[in-house]
């Protein structure tokens, strides 16, 4: 007899809630991301929900962090 590991179950959609948990920015940040039409979102029911994949691509389209180099005096 073969024993196999659980199943990971992936998340699909997330609340924006979840998403503020989760480190993505304030409620008003995403709701801003939102309406600017950055980050797409769906209703369900009276809840404001971002498919992973809707996710992953905002995330990936963040512009870059570019540090500024202090010259020297």
């Amino acid at each position: 007899m073969s024993v196999t590991a659980p199943r990971q179950i992936s998340k699909r959609a997330y609340r924006l809630k979840e998403m503020k948990a989760e480190g993505d920015g304030s409620l008003s940040f995403l709701y801003g991301e939102i309406n600017a039409g950055r980050l797409r979102a769906r209703k369900l029911g009276r809840h404001t929900i971002v498919l992973a994949e809707d996710r992953e691509a905002w995330l990936q389209g963040l512009p870059s962090y570019q540090p500024q180099h202090e010259n020297a005096a």
